[in-house]
């Protein structure tokens, strides 16, 4: 093809983007250092309960499929519970 001046462009492929929600995957950092030290430190937790909170984006979602996995936890969106409790007004 000599003597042709062939542009380059990039051509977008519609390719899925597997979720990476594995311990391996998270990176750590300082906002969310101490809630993935709580994570790992699982099962010798000092409290029974934990509270999970922070802004869009912190790894709260990444942190609870960690914690789901290491624990053997079933998880649950939050639009599934409103249907299942509205399951239970119903028996």
């Amino acid at each position: 093809m000599a003597g042709r001046d062939i542009k380059s462009r990039q051509l977008p492929l519609d390719l899925p983007a597997p979720a990476a929600m594995q311990r391996e995957d998270f990176l750590g950092a300082p906002g969310n250092a101490a809630a993935l030290a709580l994570i790992d430190a699982f099962p010798d937790w000092t409290a029974r309960v934990v509270c999970l909170a922070g802004p869009p984006g912190a790894g709260k979602s990444h942190l609870a499929a960690i914690f789901a996995a290491k624990a053997g936890a079933l998880t649950y969106k939050a639009s599934d519970l409103a249907r299942a409790d509205a399951e239970f007004d119903e028996v």
